[in-house]
């Protein structure tokens, strides 16, 4: 079982780097999440972020505020991409 995570761990690693725009921003988009996390939606709130990483909320907002892990605010609810938190973990394996 442990190499079959690996496997998925590495096809979202090849997506994240293969799936660059024009403008230099990743696209989401091509980053299959559906294995990783499955049990959160597609799009998590900070509690949400908690859970996931393991974290408590004074650092699940200093992640969001610097910009570690992208995410979309409106008025005071944050909005985080699963597929962004999958980024974030990549990126600091």
């Amino acid at each position: 079982m442990e190499a079959t995570h690996n496997t998925k761990v590495t096809s979202v690693q090849d997506a994240r780097n293969g799936s660059q725009m024009a403008n230099g921003n990743e696209h989401i988009a091509n980053i299959p999440t559906s294995d990783i996390f499955k049990e959160f939606p597609d799009c998590v709130n900070v509690m949400q972020l908690q859970q996931m990483l393991s974290i408590g909320r004074n650092r699940a907002y200093e992640l969001l505020k610097t910009g570690q892990i992208k995410h979309k605010r409106i008025g005071k609810i944050y909005y985080i991409p699963k597929a962004y938190v999958v980024e974030f973990l990549l990126k600091n394996q």
